[in-house]
């Protein structure tokens, strides 16, 4: 069993697994973001949700976890598997920021369920272990640390040794906080007992694979957007950061260029919908870029910024279809 937002306020109904379809109707027609989780014996079953799209879907049971789209939780249902059940469901803002990134960090604990480590602290000993626990290598790999106190609830990534700022999450009752300012929070000390979970990063998991790309692709288009203003300036550099961010929000992508940095927020149903979007978003600045400078030019930029990444960002390019594109240009 995993926590998911334990003090957001819930509707809880009970009943014959059948009758719960039309609380999960209700957040798709209303568009709702948040999630909808089903209780029996040992099991859970966890749909996540964004504006009425379902994006995440997972069963767990006896410490294990594997994915379920929403036939195949109806027909688990209807097999007899879970007759009766606990359903509660979580609606939170739909169009917020804040709460994309809490239900992204949810989603990346339930691909990498069940964490490798779940420990209980009490008073000053809660302080040191979340201290020394935000140091990523005391794990020695990458992954998420799920915090929960008697009145809150925080979640951090952990990439190559250090939290990923951007991306932590702080809850306390139905106030969602992100970024740098929830970072700060989680980590500070607070009075009461402490449950510190840490759920291993699975290289193979679709969550892990969105993360690594999500960061090297932000890299690769910070360096090219700065390579790019040094020739045309900041006028005509600024121009095409407007234009794509009209483009993605016409498409409804959370996703936004403020300066030369990407900033995503999307929460993607999976992998080949991240890479999909990506792979359109790159070739449309690529193409803009050709139409200024000319394609010798972009493609000289582009694989000389590749080239200047980290080899970890470099690694993780390569293994995407982006990396077709690249050596297209040139």
């Amino acid at each position: 069993m995993i926590q998911c937002f334990p003090y957001v306020a819930a509707s809880v109904e009970r009943g014959p697994f059948s009758q719960m379809r039309t609380v999960v109707e209700s957040f798709q027609k209303t568009l709702k973001t948040g999630l909808v989780a089903f209780e029996w014996s040992e099991s859970q079953a966890i749909l996540l949700f964004v504006e009425g799209q379902v994006v995440g879907g997972e069963l767990l049971h006896n410490h294990t976890c594997k994915k379920i789209t929403l036939d195949e939780l109806w027909l688990y249902g209807e097999g007899g598997k879970a007759p009766t059940v606990l359903a509660r469901a979580v609606s939170l803002p739909a169009q917020s920021v804040h709460t994309r990134q809490a239900v992204r960090a949810l989603k990346r604990a339930l691909e990498w369920y069940p964490p490798q480590q779940s420990l209980a602290f009490e008073g000053p000993a809660a302080t040191a272990a979340l201290n020394q626990a935000v140091n990523a290598a005391a794990y020695g790999r990458d992954g998420l640390l799920h915090l929960i106190w008697q009145d809150a609830e925080g979640y951090i990534l952990l990439l190559g040794g250090s939290p990923a700022a951007s991306e932590a999450v702080f809850i306390t009752g139905s106030t969602f906080e992100s970024g740098a300012a929830a970072l700060q929070k989680a980590v500070a000390p607070r009075s009461g007992a402490l449950t510190l979970e840490f759920y291993a990063a699975g290289p193979a998991t679709s969550a892990y694979q969105q993360v690594m790309l999500q960061k090297a692709l932000a890299q690769l288009l910070q360096g090219i957007f700065a390579r790019y203003q040094k020739l045309v300036g900041s006028n005509l550099t600024t121009a095409l950061g407007a234009e794509i961010n009209h483009l993605l929000q016409a498409k409804k992508y959370y996703l936004e260029f403020v300066g030369n940095q990407l900033i995503d927020t999307h929460v993607f149903a999976s992998g080949g919908a991240a890479i999909q979007v990506y792979r359109s978003l790159f070739k449309i600045i690529l193409e803009h870029i050709v139409d200024v400078i000319g394609a010798g030019l972009t493609s000289s930029i582009v694989m000389e910024v590749f080239k200047s990444l980290q080899s970890e960002d470099q690694q993780t390019i390569r293994e995407s279809p982006l990396m077709l594109m690249i050596l297209a240009a040139r």
